[in-house]
Order: structure tokens, then sequence, then C-alpha cells
């Protein structure tokens, strides 16, 4: 397992919006609604997380989530790409993250593990970031 970074930063509670048991180190986003409730951050729904689940709640339960700086996270490899120390990360289809290709996508975070090359999800240290920056310099 991946050494985990205790930069000093307490992560936030929300309320689950959704069923959440099976969602631990993937990307949150704040629900439509409001009511401080997070659900499931996809590409789909919204690429920009407002941070990484640390729990697994069901939906009503309280929902840890680390909205700025280091924490665990599942990231992917593929078929044509590897994780790099320094990689830029974006967050995938399922709520993983994986690397910033040549198109224009918001960045969320940065790998900071060891090299991953094997195809699939690994679990490694991230820096999840606060201000978010797409792969043109935008700031949002």
């Amino acid at each position: 397992m991946s050494k985990y970074f205790n930069d000093g930063i307490l992560p936030v509670s929300f309320i689950a919006g959704e069923d959440l048991t099976t969602w631990q180190y993937l990307a949150v986003q704040m629900v439509a609604s409001g009511g401080y409730k997070v659900s499931k951050c996809t590409t789909a729904s919204q690429p920009v997380a407002i941070g990484i689940l640390q729990n697994d709640p069901s939906a009503g339960q309280e929902a840890t989530v680390k909205v700025l700086g280091f924490t665990k996270a599942y990231a992917h490899v593929g078929t044509s790409c590897a994780l790099h120390p320094g990689n830029l990360l974006k967050v995938a289809s399922d709520g993983a993250f994986e690397p910033v290709g040549a198109t224009t996508c918001v960045v969320v975070a940065r790998w900071v593990d060891e090299l991953r090359t094997t195809t699939g999800s690994h679990l490694g240290n991230v820096l999840f970031y606060a201000v978010q920056t797409d792969a043109s310099g935008r700031t949002y």
C-alpha cells in the first residue's frame, strides 16, 4: 500500500446524497439541490470535483471529503499510458483519476506516488487542488 502523506489539512464533513459505499477514494461533487450533500463525480455528471471521499457512507450518512491536499485516490493506467510521479490528473468516467491527455480538460490533482505501468486501477497518493486548472492554464 502507498505511503500516506499527512499534510495536517483535515477533511470536511458532508452528507452522502446517494449510496457511496463503493466510492471510497474516488471523486465527489456537490449535489445540485444543495444541503451540504455530495454525490458521485464522473465525467458524464460533472468533471469538477469538490474533493475525494475518505469513507464509504450510505445515503444520508456523514461523508468525509478531502477538499485540499494530499490523500489516497484511485487512478488508472491505460494500455498506452503510465502514471508518472508529477502527472496531472483529471476525473475519469468512473470517479477515479487518469492522466491528462492532449485535450483541454479540468485538471484536479497531481500523482505524487511511484511510477505505475501495469494496466488497471491503482490506489496511490495524489495532491488534490483547491483551485482547479485546465490544461490551458485557466483556473475555476
